[in-house]
């Protein structure tokens, strides 16, 4: 997903602040998690799979139908 990302110009987390991220989730183990500007959903996804082990709710929002559509395509994958 990320190579998807880069080829057709989708902003995503960097890798650096994603390691933070998971570093952060995986430290401080919330419960619930909202994200932004999903986009494809990339970061969703990392999100999903740092706290997939323990009772969680991510919440996600993206405003553009089509980063919508896609990110929805790739949550179900």
């Amino acid at each position: 997903l990320r190579q998807y990302a880069i080829k057709d110009n989708v902003p995503i987390i960097k890798q650096d602040a994603e390691h933070i991220l998971t570093s952060l989730l995986e430290e401080t183990k919330p419960v619930n998690v909202v994200e932004i500007w999903t986009a494809i959903g990339y970061s969703s996804l990392v999100i999903a799979q740092t706290i997939e082990n323990w009772n969680w709710y991510l919440t996600t929002f993206e405003v553009s139908y089509p980063s919508y559509i896609q990110a929805i395509h790739n949550f179900n994958k």
